[in-house]
């Protein structure tokens, strides 16, 4: 019973961000234009899968094309954190050479019929290095005087707890899927439930905290 409440809270958390993104629009657009597209299609790749598996129609191939876009999205919001041409240069690259892995993974380990398992924790892995290097970053310049009313603080602390939480639950979704018991895979299902609500609520708190910077 838990399990599914925690399911069904996660699948609704995007909500949150999505009311208050509509809300702090104008701040959006000028501060994070990159956010509302990545909110629009998480939304919409959640919303589809969901849709798919009620028509019992595979969706896996979903999430081969969500793990591309919000990839090059998320790392728009890095390019944005770093004046160091060479910074942003690795960002570039990593995108390259992101999308190209994740193409050739299609091709020649995990077709668009099986969760890609290898591109979602190679993604994780990426965003962890990008997000590590934002917090030394902030260490370094140590320009925000108050952690709790930064909007990239709460947006990047977001990231880096999901995907450093996911990581494992990426790389051996297969497993998962496939070979673990259904009540079992249930209740990882469910830790991942938690990480989503929580990304989602500090994605709020970003948001909420616009205006305020």
């Amino acid at each position: 019973m838990l399990e599914k409440i925690i399911l069904n809270v996660s699948s609704l958390a995007i909500l949150i961000p999505l009311t208050l993104a509509a809300l702090r629009f104008r701040q959006i657009r000028q501060e994070m234009p990159w956010f509302l597209p990545y909110l629009i299609a998480t939304f919409a790749a959640s919303l589809s899968t969901q849709i798919l598996w009620w028509l019992r129609i595979n969706n896996l191939f979903i999430f081969h094309l969500h793990t591309v876009v919000e990839f090059i999205l998320i790392s728009f919001f890095y390019l944005m954190q770093f004046e160091s041409d060479r910074s942003k240069r690795i960002i570039f690259i990593l995108q390259d050479c992101f999308v190209v892995f994740a193409f050739l993974v299609v091709i020649y380990f995990q077709p668009i019929t099986v969760f890609n398992s290898v591109s979602r924790a190679i993604e994780a892995l990426a965003i962890i290095f990008m997000a590590f290097s934002f917090y030394n970053k902030m260490l370094r310049e140590l320009k925000i005087t108050f952690l709790s009313r930064s909007p990239k603080f709460w947006i990047n602390t977001a990231f880096f707890f999901y995907y450093s939480g996911s990581f494992f639950l990426f790389l051996l979704g297969t497993v998962i899927i496939d070979q673990i018991p259904f009540e079992v895979s249930r209740l990882i299902f469910s830790f991942f439930g938690i990480l989503t609500i929580v990304l989602y609520l500090f994605f709020a708190a970003g948001l909420w905290n616009l205006k305020t910077t």
